[in-house]
């Protein structure tokens, strides 16, 4: 259900005035990468309701509940609308509760969490009703967030600035009578005057305030943490001596908790995996574990595809201009992919930077929003150190690939064992679960993304000797040689594949990722034409190369490469890429180019032989 909310919003329209004049600024307002449910639901009129996770989690009989999705997926908003939901209001300075004001309430106003009751049938209509809306505004909550980097700071310091600003968003309970005392008033004041704190001091925080909390309100209390495992997961990126330190920290943060479930409501924690090593939740009774791979909220995290229909259709409501069929076709092929518990689910970080971008007309709608996704490092260390990536080659090869899924990220498994990566790549939406113990690459984004940032690391895996600077140099001055080196060095070691033209198109333009200098010759660009077809243009920095190289590869299982060079060449010539490189050619800014090289490139299979093979030939035309 989308909810659609009509207001002045000032500082949306004016950050829209470089693109509309004041007749022609639409109605529709964004807030994509908000972390705040209010500002959401105050500023923005194009969002998903996802008020009825909150129901979902009172009809659990979990106390504890951990959700793990990858980057970009909703985990922090969610959070915050939990907190907005449940927090009862407080005057902060006296303490003062109050239970009936409900501030909160209008945020929830025509949204599915206040008519939840409607869905269930009469015998339990009023007790459902009951218990979800009449919950708004009724507990104490504890919202921590752990997001951030240890740098040349001690972990105490690290931790002890997550901390504080829960106890600094409570500190009228130190005006409280009869509440705070001796080592605990000590404690609590550390907090709030910025005082330093120790590990001692870490390993009783929640509990002091957990039990502040229950004892001034008379009732339990919410605690809510939200990307418990980001430094964790940092620290194991890099290698950092400090992880194991940090691992036995978090434990001692947490550890609190099992002793005091009688006077919590519930928890809810969030991270990218579940972290095995040193039992962080050991004691947590039911704590339930709700991942991409077993899941009883899988539509409240992401977009199932329902969502994006509506999103789509409200953005065309505003802008009725843009042609749904030939949106949603687009979104499916880029965005779409991920499978959880029989549904499909977006990205919404995705989705929603597709669609603002579609609605104001601006560049590239359709571009890889998921990119520098957090962790790779980890995934290019494992790569380089496994003995065996066999699996991993073929989701570089084919896209898909079986294993066995392991539930529980331990940093010294991934470097030992690649299921234990490809378990990793899960969690971090780099595979999705196709059925059985088959994982494919979700969709064309991921896919971009994952040979981009992934696949030289696996190319120099093949070959440790493979010198991309020394490829970048055969492409530009000889392409009969150029092909050669590529055979030998890629194609041979990689054996038959199931590929298409993007799958070559990455072998060929992965040599440049990364390898840029200030001496470079060539900037690429790949599908440049933006629907003429062109695979790959070469365009010749100025003052390093004149000439501007097209590139035009096919793919065929039969020995006839000299017929599809043929072809390659008058495709060309019909359908004018040749005409669209004269006038890139011709523009003022290109003065210096002076010929074309036009070059075509078919891979065929030779199944005999168990590879691919590649084969080149190229015109030089003079402009």
């Amino acid at each position: 259900m989308l909810r659609l909310v009509q207001k002045n919003c000032i500082l949306a329209r004016s950050s829209l005035q470089r693109y509309f004049s004041d007749k022609e600024i639409p109605d529709a307002y964004f807030m994509t990468g908000t972390r705040f449910f209010d500002t959401l639901i105050t500023d923005a009129n194009i969002f998903v309701d996802k008020t009825l996770l909150m129901h979902e989690i009172l009809k659990s009989k979990n106390q504890a509940i951990l959700f793990t999705r990858p980057r970009r997926w909703g985990k922090t908003l969610n959070l915050d609308m939990i907190k907005n939901f449940f927090e009862a209001d407080v005057d902060k300075k006296t303490g003062k509760i109050s239970y009936e004001t409900k501030s909160k309430q209008d945020l929830f106003k025509n949204l599915k969490i206040q008519d939840a009751y409607l869905s269930f049938d009469p015998i339990t209509n009023k007790r459902e009703k009951t218990r979800s809306i009449n919950c708004l505004g009724s507990f104490p909550v504890i919202s921590l967030c752990f997001r951030g980097t240890v740098t040349n700071q001690a972990l105490s310091s690290f931790y002890s600035a997550m901390i504080a600003p829960a106890f600094k968003e409570h500190s009228y309970l130190l005006n409280v009578k009869n509440i705070l005392f001796g080592n605990d008033r000590k404690l609590f004041e550390k907090y709030v005057c910025d005082e330093t704190i120790n590990n001692a001091d870490l390993s009783k925080s929640l509990q002091v305030l957990i039990e502040a909390l229950y004892k001034h309100y008379e009732r339990k209390v919410i605690l809510l943490i939200d990307e418990y495992d980001r430094n964790l997961m940092n620290l194991a990126s890099i290698k950092s001596p400090l992880y194991e330190n940090a691992l036995n920290l978090t434990k001692d943060i947490l550890s609190p908790i099992k002793q005091l479930e009688s006077k919590l409501q519930f928890a809810v924690f969030t991270g990218g995996s579940r972290i095995v090593k040193s039992d962080i939740f050991t004691g947590l009774n039911h704590l339930e574990h709700d991942s991409v791979m077993d899941s009883r909220y899988p539509e409240f995290f992401g977009f199932t595809e329902d969502e994006v229909d509506g999103l789509i259709a409200k953005v065309l409501e505003f802008n009725p201009k843009i042609r749904y069929l030939n949106i949603k076709n687009s979104i499916r092929e880029m965005y779409n992919g991920y499978r959880i518990e029989g549904k499909i689910i977006y990205n919404p970080w995705s989705i929603m930077n597709c669609l603002e971008r579609l609605y104001f007309n601006m560049e590239d709608p359709f571009s890889n929003f998921w990119a520098n996704s957090a962790n790779t490092d980890i995934i290019y260390d494992a790569i380089k150190k496994l003995e065996s990536i066999e699996k991993v080659e073929n989701l570089f090869l084919n896209g898909y690939t079986d294993f066995t899924y392991n539930d529980g990220f331990q940093i010294e498994n991934i470097y030992m064992d690649e299921e234990y990566l490809l378990s990793f790549l899960v969690d971090a939406g780099y595979l999705t679960h196709i059925g059985n113990d088959m994982f494919k690459i979700p969709n064309n984004e991921v896919k971009y993304h994952f040979y981009n940032v992934l696949m030289k690391t696996w190319l120099k895996k093949i070959d440790k000797g493979l010198n991309f600077n020394e490829l970048i140099k055969l492409n530009v001055e000889n392409c009969e040689e150029y092909a050669k080196a590529f055979q030998k060095n890629i194609l041979d070691k990689a054996g038959i594949f199931r590929a298409n033209e993007s799958t070559f198109q990455t072998f060929i333009i992965q040599p440049y990722i990364g390898c840029y200098s200030k001496n470079h010759t060539y900037d690429i660009e790949k599908n440049i034409t933006q629907g003429k077809g062109i695979n790959i243009l070469f365009e010749p920095v100025k003052d390093r190369a004149t000439n501007a190289i097209l590139l035009e590869l096919k793919l065929t299982s039969a020995a006839n490469e000299i017929k599809i060079i043929g072809d390659a060449y008058s495709q060309m010539f019909e359908k004018k890429y040749t005409n669209y490189l004269l006038e890139i050619a011709e523009k003022k800014i290109n003065s210096y180019w002076t010929k074309f090289n036009l070059r075509a490139a078919v891979f065929s299979k030779d199944e005999s032989k168990n590879k691919w093979v590649l084969k080149m030939h190229e015109v030089i035309c003079g402009y």
